[in-house]
């Protein structure tokens, strides 16, 4: 059941004047009071708002419906002349906020064409593609107080109840595709179980099939009727449905309401690309020169960077990048395809010192494996996040690496040939050597992709520091970072091994401030505040 998930006014009003990223959490229908003391529904029928005056005479403009999608879906409506005071409420509002189906209209338009092919091939009503208007306002990440999310806002129950995929690497819940399947699944049941009334089916999408199975049962002892006017629902959805087929009137007579529906191409958005193994996400979307929040709403399932080791391996993309995207995944070399790691656990091995050994933490570890305690078994196969490299998986010992002294500076100097899966905060933490001069006695930047087999010059501490004489913690050398896709604070103080505190200061940035792709942070490494 899906409860408590859609948008309400006060949270819509919300995404009128922020900006949007990452996950979003929507406030409860309860939130509307202020909203609501501002609007008093009509005493009339009629759906239209009374004082659109000679408005209701326009003529709406010829539309081809085979060109423009909301055409397609306008020839398509079977329940937009319902006439109710509560769907006039709702109209009223839409048309004091035009902005609000504005926006969604540009958001929606990846997902839109499938969500409507997909209705009509099984004859459903097309208004059921305005759930997710309501539900999330198409936005992919959405996720509500009681844990729905995606863009038709699935419960974890219902979502597993209807087959879709819930681990630490993917959620089908946020893949527009197997989720517009469960709904249509799941909106087909019900509207078998209510004896074919859709009005009853999106309701008890809303607020769950056991609760509105009272709500006519009450009504059936009272010897009333057992349409969804006449059962006694929760507020909130006693106006999800009237929000819904308000909605359907707009798209109907868009030019009554003053609604600008930014017109979507009525041909298919998206490709699905086979990726073969799990890659790392962030080449691709760099490879492709894909819109990063484009990318990131076609592809929200993946909740890493990567695929988890059983899939799925699988994106999609645009379809004109559909090409340019093969070729990308082809290019890439085998070691960067992914940036996650497997370690044989062996015969006295700890999560601890494991931990120590990949530079990492042991809930990092339990989160990844998804393991409630630390007990081992030999022969088990760990991940490990990415980012990370072990400080010897053997035996401890540096083996490809050669040392000598520096006699300048007294010094030693050590070469290190770059391994599969080793990225250059991995090395440099591995050596005990600071980034920075890692960079700096290698002409590299945080920017450059290693190769396998690539030599890396490595000098102790005390080099670096005799051609710096006088550093102090407080005078570390600055390094421009470039955020990239799917970078956070916590991930870049890691690679840096500084503080999220560190970064926030050095930045001027705000505790809730959010990274840019694109964005400049300054770091220290080796510096403490």
């Amino acid at each position: 059941m899906l409860r408590g998930t859609h948008i309400s006014r006060t949270a819509i009003s919300l995404l009128l004047i922020a900006a949007i990223s990452g996950c979003t959490s929507f406030p409860s229908m309860r939130d509307r009071n202020a909203a609501n003391r501002q609007q008093t529904a009509p005493a009339t029928a009629t759906s239209l708002d009374p004082n659109d005056g000679d408005a209701a005479n326009a003529a709406q403009a010829p539309a081809d419906p085979t060109s423009d999608l909301w055409a397609r879906i306008r020839h398509r409506l079977q329940l937009h002349a319902i006439q109710h005071p509560r769907i006039t409420s709702e109209v009223r509002w839409f048309r004091n906020n035009p902005q609000f189906l504005g926006n969604t209209s540009v958001r929606a338009e990846p997902f839109l064409y499938h969500i409507v092919s997909e209705i009509e091939r099984r004859g459903m009503p097309i208004e059921l593609a305005f759930i997710p208007i309501v539900e999330s306002a198409f936005q992919s990440k959405a996720l509500s107080r009681s844990q729905a999310s995606g863009i038709w806002q699935f419960i974890p129950g219902t979502g597993t109840r209807y087959g879709l995929k819930q681990d630490w690497w993917y959620d089908e819940r946020r893949n527009f595709v197997k989720a517009t399947d469960a709904a249509l699944n799941y909106l087909a049941a019900l509207h078998q179980r209510f004896n074919g009334d859709w009005l009853l089916a999106m309701a008890a999408y809303n607020n769950g099939e056991g609760n509105i199975d009272r709500a006519l049962q009450r009504n059936r002892t009272k010897r009333l009727p057992l349409d969804f006017w006449s059962i006694e629902v929760r507020r909130e959805t006693a106006e999800y449905v009237p929000r819904i087929l308000a909605v359907a009137q707009i798209v109907a007579h868009p030019e009554l309401y003053g609604q600008n529906l930014q017109p979507i191409a009525n041909k298919p958005y998206f490709a699905v690309v086979d990726t073969g193994r799990p890659i790392d996400l962030r080449q691709l979307e760099a490879g492709t020169g894909i819109d990063s929040e484009l990318f990131q709403a076609l592809n929200a399932s993946y909740r890493r960077n990567s695929a988890g080791p059983d899939g799925p391996f699988s994106v999609y993309v645009p379809l004109a990048a559909e090409q340019l995207a093969r070729e990308t995944i082809a290019a890439l070399p085998r070691h960067a395809r992914s940036d996650w790691q497997q370690y044989q656990i062996r015969p006295g091995d700890t999560l601890s010192g494991i931990a120590a050994r990949f530079g990492t933490t042991v809930p990092t570890l339990q989160a990844a494996n998804q393991m409630n305690g630390t007990a081992l078994r030999a022969g088990q196969q760990l991940l490990i996040p990415p980012n990370e490299s072990p400080t010897s998986v053997a035996d401890g010992n540096a083996k490809d690496a050669t040392q000598a002294t520096n006699p300048a500076t007294g010094g030693k100097e050590t070469s290190h040939t770059v391994a599969s899966g080793e990225t250059l905060s991995s090395i440099a933490k591995r050596h005990g050597v600071p980034l920075a001069q890692l960079l700096r006695d290698n002409n590299l930047t945080t920017a450059t992709i290693l190769r396998v087999g690539q030599r890396l010059l490595l000098r102790s501490v005390s080099a670096f520091q005799a051609e710096s004489p006088g550093r102090a913690s407080d005078n570390a050398p600055a390094i421009t970072y470039e955020v990239r896709s799917g970078d956070s604070l916590w991930r870049i103080s890691n690679q840096f091994a500084v503080t999220v505190t560190e970064l926030r200061r050095w930045n001027s940035l705000s505790s809730n401030q959010q990274l840019r792709p694109g964005q400049k942070l300054t770091v220290y490494p080796g510096r403490k505040i």
